[in-house]
C-alpha cells in the first residue's frame, strides 16, 4: 500500500509543471549556465591569488651531500656538508601592482557574476518561451481539430443532400475544398506542436507535462510607466552591470602596467646554517636581514608600449559598455510596448470572437432554411477560426511580453521565485551599486486616437453623401437704388490684385477684361439670417464670375456658424481667377511657403498651370459643398468639390485648401486634389 501511495504521489506530481518549476529545472541543468557558474568560481580563485602578494614569501630549503674542496696551496679535501635556509621576502612597495591587480580581477570576478546571472535570466526566458508555446499550440492545435470537425459535417451534411437530390453537387466540391484546407491547417499545428515540444525537451530534459497552467499574478510590481521600467534595468540589468564592471577591471588593468615605471622596495630576511662549511669541521650560521630596491632603467620602452595597448582595451570596454545600453534599452522599451499594447488588444479580441460566433450560429440557421449559401456558411467557419487563433496568440504573446519586461529589467529570477545559490552578501550589494551611465531615453508609446479618427471618418461620411440635382438659381431681388437702411451695390475686381514679385504670363495681359461680380456685402437684407446671405451672396458671385454651383443648399454651401473669414468669397474668387485663364491673378492666391504636393518645385508647378491656362480657350469651373474648419487662429481649411471643364480636358475631385494668413490676407499655402469616388478623368478630342 505504500508503494501505491508513493507511486500515485510521483505520477500526480508529474501530471503538471508549473512555470517557477520549469525555469528552476532549466536553471540548475542548462549547460550555458553551469558554464558560466564554473568560469565565476575560478574568477573567485584569482582574485585571492592576487590578494596573496600583499604577504610576506616564506621559503625553507635543507641540503647535505659529499663535497670535493681543492683550493691553492691547501691540500685537497673530501668531506660531507650539509645545511639549511629559511628566507623571508615581504614586498614594501611596488608601484601598487599588487593592489591594482587584486582590483582588476575582484572586478573581473563581478563580470563573471553578472555574466552568469545574465545566463540564468536568458536561460529562464528561453524556458518561458517554451513553456507558453506549448501552450499555445496544444490550443491551436484543438481549434484546429474542432474546425476539422465543423467542416467534415458541413461535407457530409451536403454529400447527403446531394445524394438524395435536394442539393447541388458543385456545393459537395466547394465544401471538399474547404475540407482539405482544414486538415492542410491540422497537419500544421500539429507539426508545430512537435516542434515547440521538442525544444521544450531540450531546455528542460523532459517532456512537457499533459496539464500545463498559465501563471498567474504576471502584473504583480509590474513598472508603471516605461521610463520606471528603464530606470530600473539601469541598476539591475545583469548584461549592463557587466560591462560596467568590465570597464572598470579595464580602468584597473591600465593602473597594473603603469606600476612598471616605479621602483620596487622589498625587505628580505635570511638564515642559514651549514656544517663543515668550506671543510672546516663545526656548524656556521649566517643572518641577513636587508631592504632591497629594484628599479628598472630602460626594457626598449616596452612598458610604455605596453600601457598603449590596454588604453585601447579600455576604450573597447567602453564601446561594449554604450552597445549594451543602447541595447537593453530597444529590448526593455519593445517588450514594455508589447505588453500595453497586447493588453488593449485582447478586449477587442474577445469582442470580435464572441460577435463571429453569434453570426456563425446565425448564419448556420439561415443556411439550414435556405436564406445563406454555403459560401457564406464556410468564410464564417473560417474567420471564426483565424479570431480564435488570434485571441490564442495574443493571450499567449502578452505572457511572453511579461516576462521580456522582467528579463529586461533582470530580476526575471527574482519574480518567478527562483533564488541563485551559492551569493554571498557582498555580491548581492553589488547589485544595488552602479551609477547612472545609462540615461533611460524612452521612446514613448504611440497611442492610437480613435477619438481623433472616428471624426475623420464622420466628415469623410458626410463628405461622400450623394450630391443635390442642380437646379437654377433665382437670385434674391436687389434691393432698391436708395433704400434707407440697405448697403450700396459695389463692383469690385473678382480678385485681389497681384503682389509684387508674383509671377506674370505675358498671354495674361491679351485676356478681355472680366465681367464685373457683386460684393458679398452687396446682397445682404437686414431680414434674411446671415448663413442665408452669405451663402446667397457666393452663389451671386459665381454666377457672375462664370462659375456654377453644384449645391444649391445653403447650409451646405456656408459652414454651420457663418463664415466670418470671408472664405466662400475668397474660394470663389480663387475659381474666378482660374475660369479668366489670367495666370498672374490666379498666381495671387498662392502663399510664398506654398509647394506642390507632387513633390514637384514651385517653378515647375507655375509653368504647368501657366501651360494650361495659355492651351485653353475656355474654362470652366463648378464647386459646391463647401466646407470650412479652422486648425488654428492663422490656419483655415477649406473643401469642396471641384468639376473642372476645359476644351481639352475634364474632371470632378474633391479638393482642400489650406489657407495662411500672410500680411492679414489669407493665401493658400498647401492644395491636395482627390479624385472623386465613382468619377473619373476624361481627355477630350480636338479637331
Amino acid at each position: 500500500m505504500v508503494v501505491l501511495a508513493v507511486q500515485a504521489g510521483h505520477a500526480l506530481a508529474a501530471a503538471h509543471l508549473t512555470l517557477r518549476e520549469v525555469v528552476q529545472k532549466v536553471v540548475l541543468g542548462n549547460p550555458e549556465v553551469l558554464s558560466k557558474w564554473h568560469t565565476f568560481k575560478s574568477a573567485v580563485g584569482d582574485v585571492d591569488v592576487a590578494r596573496a602578494g600583499f604577504f610576506p614569501k616564506i621559503d625553507y630549503t635543507y641540503g647535505t651531500g659529499r663535497e670535493f674542496l681543492r683550493q691553492p696551496g691547501v691540500a685537497d679535501r673530501n668531506f660531507t656538508r650539509g645545511g639549511q635556509t629559511l628566507t623571508l621576502n615581504q614586498m614594501l612597495y611596488d608601484g601598487f601592482a599588487t593592489a591594482s591587480d587584486v582590483n582588476r580581477l575582484d572586478k573581473a570576478r563581478l563580470t563573471r557574476y553578472f555574466e552568469l546571472v545574465d545566463a540564468a535570466e536568458n536561460a529562464a526566458l528561453e524556458a518561458g518561451r517554451a513553456y507558453y508555446d506549448v501552450m499555445r499550440y496544444r490550443l491551436l492545435l484543438l481549434l484546429a481539430e474542432n474546425n476539422y470537425v465543423e467542416h467534415r459535417a458541413s461535407y457530409e451534411q451536403l454529400l447527403r443532400r446531394a445524394q438524395s437530390g435536394a442539393g447541388r453537387r458543385v456545393d459537395v466540391e466547394h465544401a471538399a475544398s474547404r475540407l482539405a484546407l482544414a486538415e492542410l491547417n491540422l497537419n500544421t499545428e500539429a507539426a508545430n506542436l512537435h516542434d515547440v515540444t521538442a525544444r521544450f525537451i531540450r531546455l528542460v530534459g523532459e517532456p512537457p507535462p499533459p496539464v500545463l497552467f498559465p501563471p498567474s499574478g504576471l502584473s504583480t510590481d509590474f513598472p508603471v510607466s516605461e521610463p520606471e521600467a528603464l530606470k530600473l534595468a539601469i541598476h539591475q540589468n545583469p548584461a549592463l552591470r557587466a560591462a560596467v564592471e568590465n570597464l572598470e577591471s579595464a580602468q584597473h588593468d591600465i593602473e597594473l602596467r603603469r606600476a612598471s615605471l616605479f621602483p620596487r622596495l622589498d625587505l628580505r630576511m635570511r638564515n642559514e646554517t651549514t656544517d663543515n662549511y668550506q671543510g672546516t669541521v663545526g656548524t656556521r650560521q649566517n643572518n641577513t636581514a636587508e631592504v632591497v630596491l629594484s628599479y628598472n632603467i630602460f626594457n626598449g620602452g616596452a612598458d610604455v608600449a605596453r600601457q598603449k595597448v590596454y588604453a585601447e582595451r579600455k576604450n573597447l570596454a567602453l564601446d561594449l559598455r554604450d552597445k549594451a545600453c543602447r541595447d537593453i534599452r530597444q529590448t526593455l522599451a519593445i517588450a514594455y510596448n508589447d505588453v500595453e499594447r497586447l493588453r488593449a488588444q485582447l478586449s477587442n479580441l474577445d469582442l470580435q470572437v464572441g460577435s463571429i460566433e453569434k453570426t456563425r450560429d446565425a448564419y448556420k440557421a439561415q443556411f439550414n432554411i435556405g436564406q445563406r449559401s454555403l459560401l457564406d456558411l464556410l468564410d464564417t467557419e473560417n474567420e471564426l477560426l483565424n479570431a480564435r487563433r488570434t485571441a490564442v496568440n495574443s493571450d499567449m504573446d502578452l505572457g511572453i511580453a511579461y516576462l521580456r519586461t522582467q528579463a529586461g529589467i533582470g530580476r526575471l529570477l527574482e519574480f518567478l521565485g527562483v533564488r541563485p545559490r551559492g551569493l554571498d552578501d557582498a555580491i548581492k550589494r553589488e547589485l544595488d551599486g552602479g551609477g547612472d551611465i545609462c540615461p533611460p531615453h524612452a521612446p514613448g508609446a504611440y497611442l492610437v486616437d480613435l477619438e481623433a479618427l472616428t471624426a475623420r471618418a464622420l466628415a469623410l461620411l458626410e463628405a461622400n453623401k450623394p450630391q443635390a440635382p442642380q437646379v437654377p438659381v433665382v437670385p434674391p431681388p436687389m434691393p432698391t437704388p436708395n433704400p434707407p437702411a440697405a448697403a450700396p451695390l459695389s463692383y469690385p475686381p473678382p480678385m485681389p490684385p497681384a503682389r509684387s514679385g508674383g509671377m506674370a504670363s505675358p498671354a495674361a495681359f491679351r485676356e478681355p477684361p472680366p465681367k464685373p461680380v457683386l460684393s458679398l456685402a452687396a446682397v445682404a437684407p437686414a431680414s434674411v439670417p446671415p448663413a442665408q446671405v452669405e451663402s446667397d451672396a457666393a452663389l451671386q458671385l459665381m454666377a457672375a464670375n462664370g462659375i456654377k454651383s453644384r449645391d444649391r443648399r445653403p447650409d451646405r454651401l456656408v459652414p454651420r456658424g457663418g463664415d466670418s473669414e470671408g472664405m466662400v468669397e475668397k474660394v470663389a474668387a480663387w475659381a474666378a481667377a482660374w475660369s479668366s485663364g489670367r495666370f498672374d491673378n490666379y498666381a495671387s492666391f498662392y502663399a510664398p511657403s506654398f509647394v506642390p504636393t507632387d513633390g514637384s518645385s514651385r517653378e515647375a508647378w507655375a509653368r504647368q498651370r501657366e501651360t494650361r491656362l495659355a492651351s485653353s480657350a475656355r474654362i470652366k469651373v463648378e464647386i459646391g459643398n463647401i466646407r470650412m474648419r479652422k486648425e488654428a487662429p492663422n490656419v483655415l481649411i477649406t473643401e469642396f468639390v471641384q468639376t473642372y471643364r476645359s476644351d481639352a480636358y475634364r474632371d470632378t475631385t474633391r479638393k482642400a485648401l489650406q489657407w495662411v494668413k500672410v500680411g492679414g490676407e489669407w493665401l493658400i499655402d498647401r492644395e491636395i486634389t482627390r479624385q472623386r469616388r465613382g468619377s473619373s478623368a476624361r481627355r477630350v478630342k480636338v479637331d
